[in-house]
């Protein structure tokens, strides 16, 4: 039998059966949109670890323009909102708790922006795992992590009073699963910041970020028990790993600081009982108020987000123009 002819009013079709020309060509255009998201954002933070080796006993964080350089991607498609960063005083060691969002994307970008406003770099505090593979234990050395020990950062901050970055989540946070909510806490331990800084003289800051989770979506979950099991890191490692879609929506990042917080300190010349007691009672009292104070900066970072009709790119650029007082003054503002 002869082939059905196609009717001359039918519309073009793409590679997929069904699916438009248009809406081939903007689904082709987010595939290379992350595509360079994720490699400006890879090869920057390996011209870093080259460029700045820290080879002496004390941590020397890298020069400013090279951290520019780093977050450049994040600084062109994700626009920072800060709030309550004028409230936070750099006269006193101080140790940065937030919530920690998915794969922490934008840990890097926090960074960058203590040290662009209050020239300040924080050493982020990481499970001792993490220092044993190789390649990677160089990069986390560069940018001045700390081995999450008690006995380690203790020994840190006595010997240099560094500003420190503390996830009490974990990878339990940055690998959330599909089903659960976005900017959720998982905080299993006790509270070992407390702890610190009150043997050691810190203020805790709370802060909370809104916008990286919402730029990514959960395809699906990957269990990995079994790796965890054989690696050793049942406690360490969740049962599944998020697989992230590679359609990225870049928008903006939401970062809300909480007043410094004032630590009861524990004098090392009382009785080793009464100290630890006194201790477990700080830590677990810090660590409550702490993570309250974290949950109403969520929220209020998730209420702003809302209302923030500019928060896409490229949207958000225009506000940027408009913003400027040139366009004010042609516009007659």
């Amino acid at each position: 039998p002869k082939p059905a002819k196609m009717h001359k009013n039918r519309p073009k079709v793409g590679p997929s059966v069904g699916t438009p020309m248009p809406r081939m060509f903007w689904l082709h255009v987010k595939r290379v949109c992350a595509a360079v998201w994720l490699v400006l954002c890879m090869v920057p933070n390996c011209v870093l670890a080259i460029l700045c080796p820290n080879n002496s006993s004390e941590f020397r964080p890298p020069p400013l323009w090279l951290c520019r350089f780093a977050v450049f991607p994040f600084r062109f498609f994700n626009y920072l909102s800060i709030d309550g960063l004028d409230d936070v005083a750099t006269d006193c060691p101080l140790i940065f708790v937030g919530n920690r969002s998915l794969y922490g994307v934008d840990s890097l970008v926090l960074k960058y922006l203590l040290y662009d406003r209050k020239g300040i770099w924080l050493r982020e505090v990481v499970h001792p795992w993490h220092f044993s593979v190789p390649g990677y234990r160089y990069l986390l050395e560069v940018l001045g992590a700390v081995s999450g020990t008690y006995a380690t950062c203790s020994k840190v901050m006595q010997k240099q009073k560094d500003c420190f970055l503390i996830y009490p989540g974990g990878l339990r946070e940055a690998l959330k699963s599909k089903k659960d909510p976005r900017y959720s806490l998982f905080w299993e331990k006790d509270g070992e910041f407390g702890r610190l800084a009150s043997s050691n003289g810190y203020r805790i800051v709370p802060f909370a970020s809104v916008g990286a989770e919402d730029m990514l979506s959960i395809w699906i979950d990957l269990p990995i028990g079994w790796l965890s099991k054989l690696l050793g890191l049942s406690g360490f490692l969740h049962h599944t790993v998020p697989l992230v879609s590679p359609f990225i929506r870049p928008q903006c990042f939401y970062f809300s600081f909480g007043k410094p917080m004032k630590v009861p300190p524990v004098f090392e010349d009382e009785e080793p009982r009464k100290r630890a007691r006194q201790l477990d009672y700080i830590a677990k009292t810090v660590q409550n108020e702490t993570k309250s104070a974290i949950q109403d900066l969520i929220q209020s970072g998730v209420k702003k987000q809302q209302r923030d009709r500019w928060r896409w790119w490229p949207l958000w650029w225009f506000r940027v123009l408009l913003q400027h007082p040139y366009a004010q003054w042609l516009l007659g503002y």
